[in-house]
């Protein structure tokens, strides 16, 4: 985590390859782009654990080893996962958290998700996976609940043929909250950002 942390502030840091019109010295220059940088990363990390996750920590991953006629069939939730301890471990560090007593997580704890769910042949791959609260966000009605009853409407479309994996897949990961809003209540696609 330290790691990647480090490598992104001096790929930022060298992408604002500029000097600051109204510093007077070099000095002060690489102040100001070491505070902003600091700012981006802070932004980063703890403003995309929530009802959405940061694609560039979570872009979603799906299997390819999996047939719609083998999702159908399969009995989810019964099957063995691979998600493993350190898995979900990693997945709270990367978005700035020490777990399930961390305060975002409260009350009610935070599910470790697959953005593309198991069921539409998600991946257990850490760049599949992200914290998301069981307690919906008060202002938006969204949480780990409302994703979940997402995903079995669309595990239910895409067997009874009424929908193409492939699009229940890219719509999933792509937005779940406006896939939620199109899907299970039926509204208009892209005019509504809560759950409600």
């Amino acid at each position: 985590m330290i790691f990647k942390l480090h490598s992104f502030y001096f790929y930022i840091y060298h992408a604002l390859d500029f000097r600051l019109p109204y510093t007077p010295n070099h000095k002060e220059g690489h102040i100001v782009k070491r505070f902003l940088v600091l700012f981006i990363l802070f932004f980063a990390v703890n403003c995309f654990a929530g009802d959405l996750p940061n694609p560039a920590l979570t872009p979603g991953i799906a299997r390819n080893d999996l047939t719609v006629k083998k999702i159908c069939s399969t009995k989810w939730g019964k099957d063995h996962r691979y998600v493993t301890d350190a898995m979900k471990k990693e997945v709270f560090q990367l978005y700035g958290l020490t777990g399930n007593q961390d305060p975002f997580c409260q009350p009610g704890g935070c599910e470790i998700d697959h953005l593309i769910s198991r069921e539409l042949a998600g991946a257990d791959d850490v760049k599949n996976l992200w914290p998301q609260t069981y307690t919906p966000n008060p202002e938006t009605g969204c949480g780990a609940r409302q994703k979940d009853h997402l995903e079995n409407t669309l595990h239910q479309l895409v067997c009874s043929g009424k929908l193409q994996l492939e699009q229940a897949q890219t719509e999933i990961r792509t937005d779940w909250v406006s896939a939620f809003n199109h899907y299970v209540l039926g509204r208009q696609v892209g005019k509504y950002t809560t759950c409600k």
